[in-house]
């Protein structure tokens, strides 16, 4: 897909969304820069050089939003500088020119001196530090960094504490020329004057066109390992990490998304149907997929005398589903749950946003409508082929224990 420019036009709402995406070769160093530039982009720059005058400037425009997000996509980390503005047409003055201009301040005119990286800094380590505090988080961090060494999907996307702690302004102000180097994509979601919007893009933000590598980077293989830590919590966090060799372009990949919905996707599936509702041996379990990696996550909370247990029902609905133990009925429900929320999903500005990203990173112009055909026509044999290449690399559980037990 050789468009720099995403134009995507929808008068549901009353506001307009642009959005720049930087995306760069992943490692680990580059994610935590990137953490650090996205929340000095949005803090202050030369033209408004102060927290004060950039939340004054959002005001100006009628309460703008300004944020930031990095994402990791298989070989590739992104940088997404999103501001969000009313449409013109609820608004008296030309708000249109006037969000661009300031989107254009931020991105071309950054303040990038020491007080303000000193302050994102802090603010990002304090972040990555509240996340670790977390058990799930914590857990499903170290199922991925041991499970999936070597692979983007052992980096969590806030970046690394240690590599943090010791960046300095150089290597930010260094990776802030680099983004104009690597793929750019700019969308623009809403209510907006099609007519001129193209051409306003290209004058505000004259990108050039750098073409992706092939983004999806797939699993290896390795030996099963697992590990256990323990922690002052009232609930044992369990998580299991799945190799498949099927990626989000592959053609076997919708009946990937339904195995995992049947699996532990919703509340009618086999795990929570059969773990938590008939043997009520966990407060809450799911699954979910990595579909740049090839990997799908198990996780769930429970008593710590339930472990042994529920590793053994986990196996047991995966061995039900290689089986085609499973009603045609129930894949027909699951195919529906998950039409429902690419539906709910697509009806939002970052659904939208989202799915013309995709679009890009796998190369496709694919419609949601040709999604939802592509998902009803997924059938129990392809599904069970699927399960049948799930292979458990990983094991990772953070025992719950009382003060002192451990």
């Amino acid at each position: 897909m050789n468009e720099i420019y995403h134009l995507i036009f929808n008068n549901k709402y009353k506001n307009v969304e642009a959005q720049i995406n930087f995306t760069l070769p992943v490692n680990l160093e580059t994610i935590s820069v990137l953490n650090i530039l996205g929340r000095m982009l949005c803090d202050r720059c030369l033209c408004f050089p102060s927290k004060r005058e950039m939340q004054a400037q959002c005001d100006k425009l009628f309460g703008a939003d300004l944020r930031y997000g990095v994402r990791i996509y298989g070989n590739y980390t992104v940088l997404m500088i999103r501001l969000e503005c009313l449409a013109q047409a609820y608004v008296p003055t030309d708000i249109w020119t006037q969000q661009l201009a300031f989107l254009h301040e931020i991105i071309y005119q950054p303040l990038l001196n020491e007080e303000s990286f000193k302050e994102a800094k802090k603010l990002q380590l304090e972040a990555i530090k509240r996340k670790n505090d977390q058990p799930i988080e914590y857990a499903i961090n170290q199922l991925l960094s041991n499970g999936a060494k070597g692979n983007s999907l052992a980096y969590s996307k806030d970046g690394d504490y240690q590599l943090v702690s010791k960046l300095c302004l150089k290597q930010i102000q260094k990776v802030y020329q680099s983004l104009f180097t690597g793929s750019i994509d700019m969308f623009l979601e809403g209510d907006f004057a099609s007519t001129k919007a193209r051409d306003l893009l290209k004058q505000y933000f004259p990108f050039e066109k750098k073409e992706l590598g092939s983004v999806p980077f797939l699993l290896s293989r390795h030996e099963f390992n697992e590990i256990k830590h323990q922690r002052e919590i009232p609930q044992t966090i369990l998580t299991e990490l799945y190799r498949t060799d099927t990626l989000i372009t592959s053609e076997q990949y919708p009946a990937f998304v339904i195995l995992n919905a049947l699996l532990g996707g919703f509340p009618v599936s086999l795990l929570f149907e059969e773990i938590r509702e008939k043997n009520s041996l966990c407060y809450s379990i799911n699954s979910l997929i990595a579909p740049y990696q090839g990997g799908l996550v198990i996780l769930t909370a429970i008593s710590l005398d339930k472990l042994s247990k529920v590793e053994e029902l986990i196996q047991v609905q995966l061995e039900r589903i290689i089986a085609g133990d499973f009603s045609e009925e129930l894949l027909a429900t699951i195919k529906t749950m998950y039409q429902n929320s690419l539906l709910t999903y697509d009806d939002t500005s970052e659904g939208l946003l989202a799915r013309a990203y995709e679009n890009v990173l796998c190369d496709s112009s694919s419609k949601l409508k040709d999604v939802l055909n592509i998902i009803e026509k997924v059938t129990k044999d392809e599904v069970v082929e699927q399960a049948k290449k799930l292979q458990l690399q990983s094991r990772f559980v953070l025992e719950g224990v009382s003060n002192g037990e451990n």
